[in-house]
């Protein structure tokens, strides 16, 4: 089936960093085939589906960020996970006070400001999807509202509240920058 060729043909390039147009991009696969076998794979839970990682994005904890200090099998496939390629292994403590570091009005960014010695041994792009595919953390999602009606506003149709930045972006091509302008 053209489905299975098509799945063994992206599989090498799912990495949990690319998204599906670059994944089609690199695979030389047409857009439409990458999605519906992405969707595929969803479906039987061979992958799972992560927001991408910005370093402008705000994540907090969840109740299972307790999992992390309940659970030792969680702990040893999150350290191992987190651990950047040749370093020694990460400490639990480090991690789970990197975790703990992220609360509302906190970026990526600020984060790795805050936590430079924590994060030596932590690759902070793989501590941010283990902790989404693990449900011990989740983004927090902005949705902008227009409230002066200057007409500088190119989508204002798009800012009533009710359509997050990503949806935004993606309906416009517009960069986060341009929207929060």
């Amino acid at each position: 089936r053209s489905s299975d060729l098509t799945t063994q043909q992206i599989l090498p390039y799912i990495d949990g960093f690319r998204h599906i147009q670059k994944i089609a991009a690199e695979a030389d696969v047409e857009l439409n085939l990458v999605r519906i076998a992405t969707q595929n794979l969803l479906y039987y839970g061979v992958v799972t589906l992560v927001s991408i990682l910005q370093y402008s994005n705000v994540y907090c904890t969840t109740p299972r960020v307790q999992n992390l200090v309940d659970d030792k099998s969680l702990q040893e496939e999150c350290l191992s996970y987190v651990t950047k390629p040749g370093y020694k292994r990460a400490s639990l403590r480090d991690v789970f006070l990197l975790y703990c570091g992220l609360s509302p009005g906190t970026t990526v960014r600020d984060l790795i400001s805050r936590y430079t010695q924590q994060l030596q041994r932590v690759d902070e792009r793989k501590l941010i999807q283990f902790g989404l595919m693990k449900d011990l953390i989740r983004r927090l999602q902005k949705y902008p509202v227009k409230i002066i009606r200057d007409g500088r506003c190119h989508p204002a149709r798009l800012y009533t509240g009710s359509h997050s930045y990503d949806e935004i972006c993606c309906k416009t091509g517009m960069s986060y920058g341009e929207i929060g302008r």
